[in-house]
């Protein structure tokens, strides 16, 4: 469904925001303490609030969560 959902927004330049990255941010630090808390490895959620978190910390909080594919990018030298 996430896929299908922002798939064709991760290929707009500015798409309509439904959910902002900060919002990601917000929740996955959430679910990341939980699984302190908890003493739960959520390593593939650590690695997606770390991208998500340079999203961020490069001035695309308030841009649609799709647009964290812009560190991808940015990572690989692509696009």
């Amino acid at each position: 469904w996430m896929l299908r959902d922002r798939g064709p927004r991760m290929l707009q330049a500015d798409p309509e925001v439904t959910s902002a990255v900060d919002i990601f941010v917000k929740d996955l630090g959430i679910v990341l303490e939980t699984g302190r808390e908890t003493q739960v490895a959520l390593p593939i959620a650590a690695v997606a609030h770390q991208m998500f978190l340079a999203t961020a910390g490069r001035g695309d909080g308030r841009a649609d969560d799709s647009q964290v594919i812009r560190r991808y990018h940015a990572l690989n030298g692509t696009r």
